[in-house]
């Protein structure tokens, strides 16, 4: 039995997911501007202790929820070796961008996000030669796409 391509079966959802995601993608790459960050001590500090943790750590924070590291680190690794992306620091950081900007623009969770990711193994389900990368990214904006209607 042949899967069909999920792309090819919903262009239009696609094509509206594809729209979403170069959104998401340019407000991840494209920075920020600092200019009104206030210059107190206080911000320094809560700043330097932020850039000693782990990407890990940073999501403890940012997810909502109050899952711990492990809950957080073991979902995350599942989609990451799943997706088959590294787990790399790099990798860790983008991903949980990803997931964090994906909550503020839909209002779904990182974890629900991450567990229907882990459910749905977009790489194997649509095949071809999809890298790691896209993978995780298009299956992070379909899942908050389908979790937020």
């Amino acid at each position: 039995m042949v899967k069909e391509n999920w792309i090819k079966k919903h262009p239009v959802w696609s094509g509206v997911i594809g729209v979403f995601l170069l959104f998401i993608l340019v407000g991840i790459f494209s920075g920020g501007d600092n200019s009104s960050t206030p210059n107190t001590s206080y911000t320094d500090n809560t700043k330097t202790a932020v850039e000693k943790m782990t990407t890990l750590e940073q999501m403890e924070i940012a997810f909502v929820g109050g899952y711990s590291y492990d809950e957080i680190k073991g979902h995350i690794d599942q989609v990451m070796q799943q997706s088959g992306l590294s787990m790399t620091n790099e990798n860790y950081s983008r991903f949980g961008s990803v997931l964090v900007t994906l909550r503020k623009e839909t209002g779904v969770s990182e974890m629900d996000i991450l567990t229907c990711m882990k459910a749905a193994d977009y790489r194997n389900s649509v095949g071809g030669n999809i890298t790691p990368e896209k993978a995780v990214t298009d299956s992070a904006a379909i899942c908050a796409t389908l979790l937020s209607s």
